[in-house]
């Protein structure tokens, strides 16, 4: 086992090459071996294999302390000497803290990559000493606090090298040791958070501004959510110009299968008006509305809910007012894929046959399924053998290709081989496959959120 001394270790001392950087980042989000190998299409002994050689070459005995060691290694593989991190204090004063009253010892913190000043540009934040009290135990979600903006916990990661500068740190964690008469404003108070130890570091992100989203050391992704003030949308959003495609659903349907917009004209006009439109943190959204996934040209996504009134002159999204007629064009377009209904509008689609009589009336308990998709005579594999086709990242999803009209686990019928044109294993009726750009539909298709489907070649 690697002897820990004092000395911190930077990252590229392991020599993980690129593969094992993804398995140890996903191992870092608590995937099991299982987990990985599908993540990444690769087998399930692969998975053990580079699990086990990033255990030793972090000279570590356990996958817990590899994720430790790789989380701590990270923070110090910063170049200026980031091994060095300290915290300067720089003049304490007492502040009063919102409305509330709430005194507290506030010194002022600093990055800074030595040991000689200070590092320009980082947001100022106070150091907090409240009196001593007795904990109060509140269900924190992840957030953190700077600039007058709070930042919430989103899903995904971000890779270490497209961080940027150091922007923030964390002077207050409220979800360890929030003192009870803090509780109502911890939530609130500048550069505190909940689940980042104080101290932690956020950074800009290559191709984001800062006031839209952040991220750790080990690449933990913070969104803009709110911010006290009016404004306008610009002042939390930044995806103008960063839009691949735009999927869409009713807030109320019971479905959670999202659709795409194909009408480029009203995800541009959206995009634009969420920037221009007033940031208002009064408003409350009401009415019927949409969820909104904006799928980014970095392979992340940014999620909106949209609201609106029917008749009302304007709609709300994200707390940003917009035109309603977008909410109108958006509920009335019909150049929206859906899994509920299968009359598209869409000529461009592979002819497909009428489902045989008896289609998707019960299971087929005859048929071991593996998870395909047929169009024109040729079938697709997502799965084969244990081992997963992959995924492509958003940006890589091409023209639609053909949409499924059966589902071969739901139908009791014998079928001859190939199975029926536009029929699925297990995808349910309604899913539009997707050519994938670079790649002949000879080769393979993929579904909306990237699942690879190639075509079966049998021996």
């Amino acid at each position: 086992m690697r002897e820990r001394t004092g000395t911190r270790v930077h990252r590229d001392a392991f020599h993980l090459t690129p593969r094992q950087e993804e398995v140890v980042g996903l191992m870092a989000k608590g995937y099991t071996n299982a987990q990985i190998a599908d993540a990444l299409g690769i087998t399930l002994d692969g998975a053990k294999a580079h699990v086990s050689e990033i255990i030793s070459r972090l000279g570590v005995a356990t996958r817990e302390e590899a994720v430790a060691t790789w989380r701590e290694a990270s923070r110090r593989s910063w170049p200026g000497g980031l091994a060095g991190l300290g915290l300067v204090k720089v003049g304490g004063v007492t502040a009063g803290v919102m409305a509330a009253g709430l005194a507290v010892l506030a010194t002022i913190v600093w990055w800074t990559g030595s040991d000689e000043g200070d590092t320009p540009g980082l947001v100022a934040c106070p150091t907090y000493e409240f009196p001593e009290g007795e904990n109060h135990v509140i269900d924190w979600a992840p957030f953190v606090n700077f600039d007058g903006r709070q930042y919430m916990r989103i899903a995904g990661t971000i890779e270490p090298q497209r961080l940027v500068t150091p922007y923030g740190r964390v002077a207050l964690n409220v979800s360890e040791t929030p003192p009870e008469r803090a509780a109502s404003t911890g939530g609130a108070l500048e550069c505190a958070a909940a689940f980042l130890p104080v101290g932690t570091l956020l950074y800009s992100i290559e191709g984001f501004a800062p006031t839209f989203r952040l991220a750790t050391a080990d690449g933990e992704l913070y969104q803009a959510h709110s911010m006290p003030r009016r404004g306008v949308g610009a002042d939390l959003i930044d995806i103008e110009g960063k839009v691949i495609a735009l999927l869409a659903r009713p807030a109320n349907s019971t479905n959670d299968s999202m659709a795409q917009v194909i009408d480029q004209a009203l995800v541009d006009d959206l995009v634009s008006a969420l920037h221009t439109g007033t940031y208002n943190p009064g408003i409350h959204p009401s009415g019927q509305g949409f969820v909104l996934h904006f799928r980014l040209s970095d392979g992340s996504t940014f999620v909106a809910s949209l609201s609106w009134r029917p008749g009302a002159v304007r709609a709300t999204v994200n707390g940003v007012i917009v035109p309603a007629k977008l909410a109108e064009r958006l509920a009335t377009t019909t150049l929206i894929f859906t899994v509920e209904s299968t009359q598209l509008q869409q000529p461009n689609l592979v002819a497909c046959p009428e489902p045989p009589a008896g289609a998707g009336t019960q299971l087929n308990p005859a048929v071991d399924f593996v998870d395909s998709v047929t169009f024109e005579g040729i079938t697709y594999l997502h799965r084969a053998f244990g081992e997963s086709a992959g995924t492509v990242p958003h940006d890589a999803i091409g023209k639609p290709y053909g949409e499924v009209n059966m589902s071969l686990h739901n139908s009791p019928l014998d079928f001859d081989h190939p199975p029926p044109n536009c029929s699925a294993a297990f995808l349910p009726p309604g899913t539009i496959l997707f050519e994938v750009i670079g790649s002949p539909t000879t080769e393979m298709i993929a579904t909306a959120d990237g699942r690879i489907y190639r075509v079966y070649e049998p021996e």
